[in-house]
């Protein structure tokens, strides 16, 4: 697929929106100041834009600059299945887990659990010892893994219903890497799925291919919370009962901390 030219590519994100400012264009594109100012003069003279009042100024499409923005073929998942997503997304989890407090990363999704959306496609344990607090802390994140283009609002739901027995709850989408990504993206209902996460604090985050392996961004952060301590029990048990080597794990690492705390 031939390059966009940086012209071509500020009618593209400009297409769909009703204005954006030259700040989100500038940040979404990665163009200089330099650049933006000499493709925005360009585009104002040819009457494909024009200026829109906001903080900071910005533009918006004219008629002619709708019948100009680039056609491209409809893009598609870089996985052969949304079950394809969790291994990879496992390993990820774990290599970035290396350097921080000790995890235990659990495949969930292929678990049943009774009810509707109780079920996280992917469970993260991250445990910590407090030496002074004299106290172990176990913080719970579950991940609701959907594949490009196949999500809906319903996603949230699910990650929402999570929250009962975790800590934080993430929805993640996959994007593949010939489109780029925008909050505001309406093709891909985005300002809905960002109010509703924002409306139950769920995190919101994307997933790439990355050369031979895969990447995380986080796009909106989830609020914590600290749901009840019989919940965690429950689900955890409900985990390790089915999971025995992450039951295995994870008690290898409280036996650890427990160790380095005396």
């Amino acid at each position: 697929m031939a390059k966009l030219s940086d012209r071509d590519r500020i009618l593209q994100v400009l297409g769909g929106s009703e204005g954006l400012s030259s700040r989100h264009i500038k940040s979404e594109l990665d163009l200089s100041d330099e650049r933006y100012t000499v493709v925005r003069a360009e585009l104002l003279k040819e009457g494909l834009v024009k200026k829109y009042v906001c903080r900071g100024g910005g533009l918006r499409l004219t008629k002619a600059g709708d019948a100009e923005v680039p056609k491209q073929p409809a893009p598609v998942s870089d996985f052969d299945s949304e079950d394809a997503l969790y291994g990879p997304f496992v390993e990820w989890l774990k290599r970035e887990a290396d350097e921080g407090p000790v995890t235990v990363v659990c495949r969930t999704h292929s678990l049943r659990k009774k009810g509707q959306w109780q079920n996280p496609d992917v469970t993260e344990i991250t445990l910590a010892r407090y030496k002074y607090l004299g106290r172990l802390k176990v913080v719970v994140t579950t991940y609701e893994l959907k594949q490009f283009p196949n999500w809906n609002i319903g996603a949230v739901f699910e990650a929402a219903s999570h929250k009962r027995f975790a800590n934080e709850a993430y929805v993640v989408l996959e994007w593949p890497r010939s489109i780029p990504f925008s909050l505001t993206d309406l093709g891909y209902r985005m300002p809905e799925m960002v109010r509703e996460c924002q409306r139950f604090g769920i995190g919101l985050a994307t997933l790439h291919k990355h050369y031979n392996s895969i990447k995380m961004i986080e796009r909106l952060k989830p609020n914590a919370i600290d749901p009840v301590d019989e919940e965690v029990e429950g689900w955890l048990g409900y985990v390790f009962e089915r999971l025995p080597e992450s039951e295995k794990s994870f008690l290898e690492a409280v036996k650890k901390l427990g160790a380095e705390a005396k």
